[in-house]
């Protein structure tokens, strides 16, 4: 995901969020997330899920279309998905590790 990308979405967050007349603090509480998290996003170091930039378009009550548009919700639905997919990988690789390893001490006990 682009940086110009996370910027126009945590720009699109901060506006929202002052227009509303809120702190991120306040924000952050209203939407289950932390003040720094919300930072975050508006900074573009962190990149909000669509479930969370959801969350936000409903306290501010502007349509999620408003924080991205179509052609970046096809961009953000393939990261979720990569997201996603890493996840799994990882949880293959940790129970792949595991069977190694039993099956490493098994043949040491026999």
């Amino acid at each position: 995901m682009s940086q110009n990308f996370k910027l126009t979405i945590g720009n699109k967050i901060r506006i929202s969020r002052r227009q509303l007349g809120f702190s991120q603090r306040e924000l952050g509480e209203a939407v289950g997330m932390s003040d720094k998290t919300i930072s975050g996003y508006e900074v573009g170091g962190v990149f909000p899920s669509l479930d969370v930039l959801r969350a936000i378009a409903q306290v501010a009550n502007k349509p999620l279309s408003y924080f991205i548009d179509e052609k970046d919700t096809s961009k953000l639905q393939i990261q979720m998905r990569l997201k996603k997919i890493e996840e799994e990988l990882k949880a293959i690789h940790k129970l792949l590790d595991k069977e190694a390893t039993q099956a490493e001490e098994k043949k040491l006990l026999q």
